[in-house]
Protein backbone atom coordinates (compact mmCIF):
# COMPACT_ATOMS: atom_id res chain seq x y z
CA UNK A 1 0.00 0.00 0.00
CA UNK A 2 2.68 2.33 0.79
CA UNK A 3 4.81 1.77 -2.40
CA UNK A 4 1.22 2.88 -4.60
CA UNK A 5 0.54 6.14 -2.37
CA UNK A 6 4.41 6.84 -3.14
CA UNK A 7 4.18 5.93 -6.47
CA UNK A 8 0.70 8.24 -7.07
CA UNK A 9 2.39 11.44 -4.78
CA UNK A 10 5.17 11.46 -7.79
CA UNK A 11 3.17 11.45 -10.48
CA UNK A 12 0.98 14.26 -8.47
CA UNK A 13 3.89 16.44 -7.58
CA UNK A 14 5.15 16.41 -11.40
CA UNK A 15 1.22 17.46 -12.36
CA UNK A 16 1.15 20.09 -10.33
CA UNK A 17 4.42 21.51 -11.55
CA UNK A 18 3.11 21.70 -15.22
CA UNK A 19 -0.06 22.79 -13.83
CA UNK A 20 1.47 25.71 -11.80
CA UNK A 21 3.62 26.45 -15.14
CA UNK A 22 0.32 26.22 -17.55
CA UNK A 23 2.21 23.32 -19.83
CA UNK A 24 0.13 21.79 -22.46
CA UNK A 25 0.24 17.85 -20.96
CA UNK A 26 0.19 15.83 -24.42
CA UNK A 27 1.29 12.19 -24.82
CA UNK A 28 5.21 12.66 -24.47
CA UNK A 29 4.46 13.89 -21.13
CA UNK A 30 2.12 10.86 -20.44
CA UNK A 31 4.85 8.50 -21.46
CA UNK A 32 7.22 10.75 -19.06
CA UNK A 33 4.76 10.32 -16.51
CA UNK A 34 4.26 6.49 -16.71
CA UNK A 35 8.21 6.26 -16.84
CA UNK A 36 8.39 8.05 -13.43
CA UNK A 37 5.60 6.13 -11.93
CA UNK A 38 7.54 3.04 -12.80
CA UNK A 39 10.56 4.04 -11.30
CA UNK A 40 9.00 5.33 -8.30
CA UNK A 41 7.80 2.10 -8.20
CA UNK A 42 10.87 -0.18 -8.41
CA UNK A 43 12.85 2.44 -6.31
CA UNK A 44 10.04 1.59 -3.90
CA UNK A 45 10.11 -1.99 -4.18
CA UNK A 46 13.93 -2.47 -3.53
CA UNK A 47 14.16 -0.03 -0.72
CA UNK A 48 11.51 -2.11 1.10
CA UNK A 49 13.30 -4.90 0.09
CA UNK A 50 16.27 -3.81 1.72
CA UNK A 51 14.77 -2.96 4.69
CA UNK A 52 13.19 -6.70 5.07
CA UNK A 53 16.21 -8.14 4.88
CA UNK A 54 18.49 -5.84 7.30
CA UNK A 55 15.63 -6.41 9.84
CA UNK A 56 15.69 -10.24 8.90
CA UNK A 57 19.26 -10.32 9.68
CA UNK A 58 19.20 -8.00 12.84
CA UNK A 59 16.35 -10.79 14.41
CA UNK A 60 18.43 -13.86 13.51
CA UNK A 61 22.11 -12.56 15.25
CA UNK A 62 22.13 -12.57 18.92
CA UNK A 63 25.31 -10.14 18.45
CA UNK A 64 23.75 -7.13 16.38
CA UNK A 65 24.59 -7.09 12.49
CA UNK A 66 28.42 -7.41 12.45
Amino acid sequence: MAAAIATVHDVCAVLAVFYFLNKEINLLIVTALLTLAGYSLTDTVVVFDRIRRTSRRRSASPWGPW
